[in-house]
């Protein structure tokens, strides 16, 4: 084991064990559905896109494509998967700003709307004009980043529309 762990690390539980022990939990309630909203959005916080929330999963999308950059052959391209997008498609969002291939999202129930697409979209451009995102994704391209705007720009696109322009 690396030398950072010790037993007592290996008692402790991990986020996502205790991610899926709630989800297990949920899916016993008459409408897990509607519980697990209520749960994300008044324990885990995780339905309102503020910078803290923002900021966790842009994170975590830096460290994914770093990864990819470092032991994947990004010379083609790559076509990758995501499960659990949730409501704000941040980690798919950065992955098609990357260049590094194409991206396809899954969830098992379905949370993103227009809106909430509109939100993590206009959230990130908030990030790149105070210079925040650069910090976390390094190598955007330029034509796509583009591409994302003009999504915003017609306030009739589906949910379907934008995610087939991305």
């Amino acid at each position: 084991p690396p030398p950072h762990r010790n037993k007592l690390s290996k008692l402790r539980p991990r986020k996502w064990h205790l991610k899926a022990l709630v989800q297990k939990g949920l899916s016993f309630l008459p409408d897990p559905e509607k519980a697990n909203h209520v749960f994300q959005k008044y324990v885990t916080k995780g339905v309102h896109l503020d910078d803290e929330h923002f900021g966790y999963k842009i994170e975590h999308a830096s460290d994914h494509i770093r990864y990819a950059q470092a032991y994947l052959d990004t010379d083609r391209d790559l076509e990758i998967l995501e499960l659990g997008t949730g409501w704000y498609p941040i980690i798919p969002i950065s992955f098609y700003l990357s260049g590094l291939g194409s991206v396809t999202s899954l969830d098992i129930q379905s949370w993103l709307t227009a809106d909430s697409l509109r939100t993590a979209i206009h959230k990130m451009v908030e990030w790149r004009a105070d210079g925040r995102l650069n910090t976390y994704l390094t190598s955007i391209d330029e034509a796509r980043w583009e591409e994302l705007i003009q999504i915003t720009a017609d306030p009739r696109l589906s949910r379907e529309a934008m995610c087939e322009k991305i």
